[in-house]
């Protein structure tokens, strides 16, 4: 098998057709693209979403907490708190261990969430640390957001700019590969770039009547994003490559590694789907919160989703293997 997420084909035939929703509790069930779960608990829904670090090292504790809420913030659910399982390679030390824990905790603080519980090992089944966190929120039936609600003609709209994950992890973990390519105080820009790995504030902002559904951007990229929030809804679309904000070291860093931005880890950046007419004052609303937001395609009717690039129509299939793992 290839390193990465399971193909979204192998995830739903050997995963996700074997699971029965027995609980009449349960409103929002596995299905491809959907990234959390829904409880319904006397009328607010506890919203539930879980994920691995397992590309990142420096800042894996930062982001291990940063991914999961971002998750929640995409149903339109308001973070209260994590618990984190940490499976630790027997070479780790008691000062990495704490560094990591201490990242976790100020991270939560910054939230404003509490860490709730977890587990942690050391085990010589890893060669190198992998951080589960399962993130819990709550949030009113009337604004849970799914990511199977895209309809014909909607606007796709796509906060920041591709490959923010990415570009952090890269230059944080590969410092000396990127000698030469980047100047020190880009490698220490991109490094920054974790500050803005949450789309907390934009994912709740976005859940308002006229959007239909939300996706953060994570492992497969833009171009995967928007197959999934497609293959949930029944849809397709059409995607603007020149409209993709894509910063310069990430540009330079892709370039170097002959790896494709809209296809890199870009957890930082929301997809978010709503009415054409209402595209226009979610723009403005989160630009005015200091949050880049640009309008990169539309849904279609048709099956099958497009990217325009330089003139040429290219369609595209099911996400592979995220490109970061061609650098690490």
């Amino acid at each position: 098998m290839n390193i990465g997420k399971l193909p979204n084909s192998l995830l739903e035939k050997l995963v996700i057709n074997s699971i029965e929703t027995r609980r009449p509790e349960t409103v929002l069930a596995p299905s491809i693209g959907e990234d959390c779960c829904a409880l319904n608990l006397d009328g607010d829904l506890c919203v539930v979403s879980t994920d691995p670090i397992t590309a990142a090292d420096e800042n894996a504790g930062i982001l291990s907490v940063l991914i999961s809420l971002n998750d929640l913030a995409a149903s339109g659910a308001e973070p209260v708190g994590v618990l984190t399982t940490i499976l630790l390679p027997p070479e780790a030390t008691e000062e990495y261990i704490g560094k990591l824990f201490s990242n976790i905790n100020k991270t939560c603080r910054d939230a404003g969430i509490d860490v709730l519980g977890g587990h942690t090992e050391v085990t010589d089944s890893v060669k190198r640390t992998i951080i589960v966190t399962t993130a819990i929120g709550r949030t009113a039936g009337s604004r849970l957001i799914r990511s199977d609600g895209a309809m014909t003609g909607d606007s796709i709209l796509m906060t920041k700019s591709a490959g923010l994950e990415g570009t952090a992890i890269i230059c944080a973990d590969k410092k000396r590969s990127l000698s030469g390519i980047l100047e020190p105080s880009e490698i220490c820009e991109g490094i920054g770039f974790i500050s803005e790995i949450s789309v907390v504030r934009e994912g709740l902002a976005s859940a308002v009547p006229g959007t239909h559904a939300m996706h953060d951007i994570t492992e497969g990229g833009v171009l995967g994003a928007v197959w999934e929030i497609c293959r949930a809804s029944g849809k397709g679309a059409v995607i603007e490559s020149d409209n993709i904000p894509v910063r310069e070291i990430t540009k330079k860093i892709c370039r170097h590694f002959e790896i494709d931005p809209m296809k890199l880890i870009s957890s930082g950046s929301m997809l978010i789907i709503c009415e054409n007419s209402a595209s226009y004052d979610l723009i403005e609303k989160l630009n005015q919160m200091g949050i880049l937001c640009s309008r990169i395609g539309q849904i279609t009717d048709e099956p099958g989703v497009y990217l325009k690039r330089e003139g040429v129509v290219i369609e595209i299939g099911e996400p592979e293997a995220d490109e970061i793992y061609k650098v690490l």
